[in-house]
């Protein structure tokens, strides 16, 4: 059998008044119930079939369900597993996060991109791919490390986002390890419905590079120059693979007999994984929480956000909206609608 395309994205409906956002609405047609089509397959082209349904952070989806089911049937993981998941998860985040960055800022002639950046970009997206040397292309785009030169073409990007609007979201909700618990236990309880619209009691997470640097004490104010940074500096560390594995945080485990969960951090956010094996080594069940249904959710951190945003007038505020909202990085396509309010 061959996997179902997945099918999806998300519209953002955006009303301005006098340059200020006054309103806004998300919708999805995400498919997260596309899990059930799992249901029946043998363990072992599980792994696989997800990371190809999952364009965009397939090998987090591959490991994840490759720990899932292995605590599933009582496998032990060993160490040689989880280093080569480490290198295979590196080399993701260097390439989704430098392909969402450059996606982002194509359409900025501040940002300037040459030609030479553009051929540095390129090597690395090659170099990530296979975790190969990545040193001379990233220090050529500013992204060696910390602090990026000025004039790179990292330095640009950071220039552009700071002139972008202030962001007033009060403070940031990090999506935490230590939520595995209570995440798994609603996603086995609620299944579909919790996987599309989650929710912790009081909480309004968020998850990703920001909501990592955030909680580690490394991010202050959550305005578009500091998303970004965020962004940029895990780049640059993740080019490190032996420095990699603290914030791949990686944890699976097992809840019962032949039931089984991962969870790792994938470039845009935190993953969940939760399968059920029967006795002929076949999915009876499975879920799976992606990072784009928190920080998407209608009262999730972008909306918190864009609520309130002194965006400009209508040509600039388009622009402005369409990256931040690639900053919150989702892993489906999302158009853009922005109108100025009618005065009756």
């Amino acid at each position: 059998m061959k996997p179902p395309a997945p099918i999806g994205s998300l519209t953002l409906d955006v009303l301005l008044r006098d340059g200020v956002v006054r309103a806004a609405r998300i919708g999805s047609t995400r498919r997260v119930d596309i899990c059930r089509t799992m249901i029946g397959r043998a363990v072992a082209e599980v792994p696989r079939l997800f990371g190809r349904l999952h364009a965009l952070c397939g090998h987090s989806h591959r490991v994840a369900a490759r720990f899932a089911i292995a605590t599933a049937r009582g496998e032990p993981i060993g160490e040689a597993e989880r280093q080569a998941s480490v290198l295979e998860l590196a080399g993701e985040r260097v390439g989704e996060h430098l392909r969402a960055t450059f996606v982002a800022f194509s359409d900025s002639k501040e940002a300037g991109l040459t030609a030479e950046d553009l051929a540095a970009i390129r090597q690395a997206l090659a170099a990530a791919r296979r975790m190969g040397p990545l040193a001379s292309c990233l220090a050529h785009l500013g992204l060696g490390g910390e602090a990026s030169p000025a004039g790179s073409w990292a330095a640009r990007l950071l220039d552009v986002a700071g002139c972008d609007p202030a962001v007033d979201a009060g403070p940031c909700d990090p999506l935490l390890p230590a939520d595995d618990a209570a995440v798994i236990e609603a996603l086995g309880r609620l299944g579909v419905g919790f996987a599309q619209a989650p929710h912790l009691p009081g909480r309004r997470p968020e998850t990703g590079a920001f909501a990592r640097r955030f909680s580690a004490g490394r991010a202050t104010e959550s305005g578009p120059r500091a998303r970004l940074a965020a962004r940029l500096a895990e780049i640059a560390e993740a080019s490190r693979p032996e420095a990699s594995a603290p914030f791949l945080a990686l944890a699976a485990g097992r809840m019962e007999s032949r039931t089984g969960f991962a969870a790792l951090e994938s470039p845009r956010g935190r993953v969940h994984h939760l399968c059920s094996v029967d006795t002929q080594d076949r999915i009876a069940a499975y879920a799976v929480l992606a990072p784009t249904e928190w920080n998407f959710h209608p009262e999730g951190p972008l909306m918190r956000a864009l609520t309130g945003l002194q965006a400009g007038e209508a040509a600039a505020a388009e622009a402005r909206i369409h990256r931040l909202v690639a900053l919150f990085d989702p892993c489906i396509p999302c158009t853009l609608r922005v109108r100025e309010a009618v005065d009756a």
